[in-house]
Protein backbone atom coordinates (compact mmCIF):
# COMPACT_ATOMS: atom_id res chain seq x y z
CA UNK A 1 0.00 0.00 0.00
CA UNK A 2 0.97 3.25 -0.85
CA UNK A 3 -0.49 5.43 1.69
CA UNK A 4 0.26 4.39 5.31
CA UNK A 5 -2.49 3.97 8.38
CA UNK A 6 -0.87 7.22 10.24
CA UNK A 7 -1.58 9.18 6.70
CA UNK A 8 -4.66 8.71 6.60
CA UNK A 9 -5.50 9.14 10.01
CA UNK A 10 -5.03 13.09 9.05
CA UNK A 11 -7.92 13.25 6.44
CA UNK A 12 -10.31 14.51 8.22
CA UNK A 13 -8.62 17.10 9.82
CA UNK A 14 -7.21 18.36 6.83
CA UNK A 15 -9.24 16.53 3.92
CA UNK A 16 -8.24 19.10 1.14
CA UNK A 17 -4.58 19.42 2.44
CA UNK A 18 -4.21 15.35 1.87
CA UNK A 19 -6.30 14.93 -0.32
CA UNK A 20 -4.36 17.23 -2.74
CA UNK A 21 -1.12 15.13 -1.43
CA UNK A 22 -2.45 12.10 -2.44
CA UNK A 23 -3.66 13.12 -5.89
CA UNK A 24 -0.07 14.59 -6.21
CA UNK A 25 1.94 11.37 -5.20
CA UNK A 26 0.00 9.37 -7.88
CA UNK A 27 0.02 12.15 -10.90
CA UNK A 28 4.07 13.14 -9.82
CA UNK A 29 4.88 9.01 -10.77
CA UNK A 30 2.59 8.79 -13.74
CA UNK A 31 1.39 9.98 -17.03
CA UNK A 32 -1.40 9.18 -19.59
CA UNK A 33 1.00 7.52 -21.77
CA UNK A 34 2.78 5.70 -18.28
CA UNK A 35 -0.77 5.00 -16.71
CA UNK A 36 -0.45 1.03 -16.99
CA UNK A 37 2.61 0.70 -15.31
CA UNK A 38 1.60 2.92 -12.43
CA UNK A 39 -2.06 1.18 -12.03
CA UNK A 40 -1.45 -0.32 -8.96
CA UNK A 41 -0.75 3.34 -7.71
CA UNK A 42 -3.74 4.85 -9.82
CA UNK A 43 -6.12 2.44 -8.50
CA UNK A 44 -5.34 2.24 -4.55
CA UNK A 45 -5.39 6.40 -5.23
CA UNK A 46 -8.71 6.25 -7.21
CA UNK A 47 -10.56 4.13 -4.88
CA UNK A 48 -9.32 6.36 -1.64
CA UNK A 49 -10.27 9.54 -3.45
CA UNK A 50 -14.22 7.87 -3.99
CA UNK A 51 -14.31 6.58 -0.46
CA UNK A 52 -13.62 10.58 0.80
CA UNK A 53 -16.21 11.75 -1.66
CA UNK A 54 -18.38 9.40 -0.75
CA UNK A 55 -18.08 10.31 3.23
CA UNK A 56 -18.41 14.09 2.07
CA UNK A 57 -14.74 15.02 2.60
CA UNK A 58 -14.24 15.79 -0.83
CA UNK A 59 -16.62 17.23 -3.81
CA UNK A 60 -15.91 16.87 -7.14
CA UNK A 61 -17.64 16.62 -10.53
CA UNK A 62 -15.06 13.60 -12.10
CA UNK A 63 -16.57 10.68 -13.28
CA UNK A 64 -14.79 7.30 -11.27
CA UNK A 65 -12.80 5.25 -13.50
CA UNK A 66 -14.45 1.57 -14.18
CA UNK A 67 -12.82 -0.94 -11.89
CA UNK A 68 -13.34 -4.71 -12.89
CA UNK A 69 -11.94 -7.56 -10.66
CA UNK A 70 -9.77 -5.19 -8.76
CA UNK A 71 -8.34 -3.43 -11.28
CA UNK A 72 -8.76 -0.46 -13.10
CA UNK A 73 -10.51 -1.45 -16.60
CA UNK A 74 -8.07 1.54 -17.80
CA UNK A 75 -5.43 2.87 -16.16
CA UNK A 76 -5.67 5.86 -17.88
CA UNK A 77 -8.86 6.66 -17.13
CA UNK A 78 -7.62 6.38 -13.16
CA UNK A 79 -4.85 8.83 -14.23
CA UNK A 80 -8.03 11.06 -15.65
CA UNK A 81 -10.31 10.73 -12.40
CA UNK A 82 -7.25 11.55 -9.92
CA UNK A 83 -6.18 14.75 -12.17
CA UNK A 84 -9.34 15.85 -12.10
CA UNK A 85 -9.70 15.75 -9.01
CA UNK A 86 -6.22 17.81 -7.94
CA UNK A 87 -7.26 20.75 -10.12
CA UNK A 88 -10.03 21.41 -8.62
CA UNK A 89 -8.57 20.89 -5.18
CA UNK A 90 -6.14 23.68 -6.56
CA UNK A 91 -8.63 25.42 -7.64
CA UNK A 92 -10.14 25.77 -4.44
CA UNK A 93 -7.21 26.22 -2.81
CA UNK A 94 -6.17 29.14 -5.30
CA UNK A 95 -9.58 30.56 -4.39
CA UNK A 96 -8.99 30.37 -0.51
CA UNK A 97 -5.55 32.26 -1.07
CA UNK A 98 -7.14 35.13 -2.92
CA UNK A 99 -9.58 35.76 -0.65
CA UNK A 100 -7.57 35.34 2.70
CA UNK A 101 -4.95 37.86 0.74
CA UNK A 102 -8.13 40.05 0.23
CA UNK A 103 -8.88 39.61 3.61
CA UNK A 104 -4.95 40.48 5.37
CA UNK A 105 -4.62 43.49 2.69
CA UNK A 106 -8.13 44.75 4.21
CA UNK A 107 -7.71 44.11 7.83
CA UNK A 108 -3.21 45.94 7.10
CA UNK A 109 -5.52 49.12 5.91
CA UNK A 110 -7.95 49.11 8.64
CA UNK A 111 -4.75 48.96 11.37
CA UNK A 112 -2.89 51.48 9.22
CA UNK A 113 -5.38 54.12 7.84
CA UNK A 114 -6.35 56.66 10.53
CA UNK A 115 -9.81 56.00 11.94
CA UNK A 116 -10.25 52.65 9.68
CA UNK A 117 -9.53 49.79 12.74
CA UNK A 118 -12.68 50.27 15.50
CA UNK A 119 -10.54 48.36 18.79
CA UNK A 120 -6.70 48.35 19.89
CA UNK A 121 -5.27 45.63 22.56
CA UNK A 122 -3.22 46.72 24.73
CA UNK A 123 0.55 45.07 24.56
CA UNK A 124 0.02 43.33 27.38
CA UNK A 125 -3.50 41.85 26.02
CA UNK A 126 -2.20 40.67 22.72
CA UNK A 127 0.71 38.76 24.03
CA UNK A 128 -1.99 37.28 26.60
CA UNK A 129 -4.30 36.30 23.84
CA UNK A 130 -1.48 34.89 22.12
CA UNK A 131 -0.59 32.91 24.83
CA UNK A 132 -3.75 31.95 25.52
CA UNK A 133 -3.98 30.49 21.42
CA UNK A 134 -0.92 28.25 22.12
CA UNK A 135 -2.59 27.07 25.33
CA UNK A 136 -5.88 26.19 23.50
CA UNK A 137 -3.99 24.39 20.33
CA UNK A 138 -2.22 22.55 22.92
CA UNK A 139 -5.16 21.59 25.03
CA UNK A 140 -7.27 20.76 21.74
CA UNK A 141 -4.68 18.84 20.37
CA UNK A 142 -3.82 16.60 23.23
CA UNK A 143 -7.50 16.15 24.27
CA UNK A 144 -8.60 12.33 23.98
CA UNK A 145 -12.21 13.65 25.28
CA UNK A 146 -12.88 16.01 22.62
CA UNK A 147 -14.49 14.69 19.36
CA UNK A 148 -12.98 15.14 16.44
CA UNK A 149 -15.48 17.10 14.96
CA UNK A 150 -15.13 19.64 18.08
CA UNK A 151 -11.41 19.39 17.21
CA UNK A 152 -11.95 20.56 13.74
CA UNK A 153 -14.12 23.00 14.69
CA UNK A 154 -12.24 24.57 17.83
CA UNK A 155 -9.06 24.38 15.51
CA UNK A 156 -10.35 25.92 12.30
CA UNK A 157 -12.08 29.16 14.72
CA UNK A 158 -8.18 29.29 16.57
CA UNK A 159 -6.24 29.79 13.19
CA UNK A 160 -9.19 32.18 11.95
CA UNK A 161 -8.18 34.24 14.85
CA UNK A 162 -4.28 34.02 14.98
CA UNK A 163 -4.46 34.83 11.11
CA UNK A 164 -6.23 38.32 11.94
CA UNK A 165 -4.35 39.26 15.68
CA UNK A 166 -3.12 41.88 15.57
CA UNK A 167 -2.88 45.28 18.36
CA UNK A 168 -5.27 47.03 16.15
CA UNK A 169 -8.77 45.59 15.14
CA UNK A 170 -11.37 46.58 12.50
CA UNK A 171 -13.68 43.72 14.29
CA UNK A 172 -13.67 41.29 17.52
CA UNK A 173 -16.17 38.85 16.11
CA UNK A 174 -14.10 35.96 15.64
CA UNK A 175 -12.49 36.48 19.41
CA UNK A 176 -15.58 36.37 20.44
CA UNK A 177 -16.90 33.79 18.74
CA UNK A 178 -13.70 31.79 19.40
CA UNK A 179 -14.32 31.99 23.52
CA UNK A 180 -18.36 31.03 23.28
CA UNK A 181 -16.94 28.27 21.07
CA UNK A 182 -14.61 27.09 23.65
CA UNK A 183 -17.22 27.45 26.61
CA UNK A 184 -19.71 25.30 24.80
CA UNK A 185 -17.46 22.48 23.80
CA UNK A 186 -16.21 22.69 26.94
CA UNK A 187 -19.86 21.84 28.25
CA UNK A 188 -19.79 18.49 26.85
CA UNK A 189 -16.52 16.77 28.40
CA UNK A 190 -17.75 17.42 32.15
CA UNK A 191 -15.17 17.58 35.14
CA UNK A 192 -12.19 17.95 32.80
CA UNK A 193 -12.99 20.75 30.67
CA UNK A 194 -11.93 23.52 33.61
CA UNK A 195 -8.42 24.34 31.54
CA UNK A 196 -10.85 24.90 28.58
CA UNK A 197 -13.16 27.21 30.50
CA UNK A 198 -10.71 28.94 31.83
CA UNK A 199 -9.34 29.90 28.35
CA UNK A 200 -12.80 30.67 27.26
CA UNK A 201 -13.34 32.93 30.40
CA UNK A 202 -9.99 34.92 29.58
CA UNK A 203 -11.03 35.17 26.02
CA UNK A 204 -13.88 36.38 26.13
CA UNK A 205 -12.66 38.61 29.00
CA UNK A 206 -10.06 40.38 26.76
CA UNK A 207 -12.62 40.89 24.28
CA UNK A 208 -15.03 42.87 26.39
CA UNK A 209 -12.42 44.16 28.11
CA UNK A 210 -11.34 45.77 25.02
CA UNK A 211 -14.84 46.46 23.47
CA UNK A 212 -16.07 48.49 26.61
CA UNK A 213 -12.65 50.22 26.70
CA UNK A 214 -13.25 51.39 22.89
CA UNK A 215 -17.19 52.56 23.77
CA UNK A 216 -16.00 54.76 26.59
CA UNK A 217 -16.95 52.49 29.57
CA UNK A 218 -14.00 51.72 32.42
CA UNK A 219 -11.54 49.41 31.58
CA UNK A 220 -12.38 47.60 34.67
CA UNK A 221 -15.94 46.62 33.32
CA UNK A 222 -17.06 43.32 32.89
CA UNK A 223 -20.01 41.98 32.45
CA UNK A 224 -21.37 40.04 35.75
CA UNK A 225 -21.32 36.57 34.09
CA UNK A 226 -17.55 37.06 34.33
CA UNK A 227 -17.44 38.75 37.59
CA UNK A 228 -18.51 35.21 39.05
CA UNK A 229 -15.62 32.86 39.53
CA UNK A 230 -17.78 29.87 39.69
CA UNK A 231 -17.61 27.53 36.49
CA UNK A 232 -19.35 24.42 38.23
CA UNK A 233 -22.35 24.86 35.98
CA UNK A 234 -19.82 23.12 33.37
CA UNK A 235 -18.52 21.22 35.36
CA UNK A 236 -21.15 19.26 37.20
Amino acid sequence: MEFSDEYLMRINEDPIGVGLAVCRTATGRSKPATADAHSALLLETSLLLGTMVKSGLLQTTAVPPSIVNGRLRRAADGYTYVMHIQREIEGILAREKAVQRQSEMEQRFDRLITGSFGYELTEGDLNEVQDLLNRLRDLVTKSEELTDNHKERLLKRLEEVQQELHKKLSKLDKLYCLAIEVSVVAGTIGKNAEPLVKVAKALFGISYRTHAHTEGLPSSTTPQLLGDDSVSNLLD
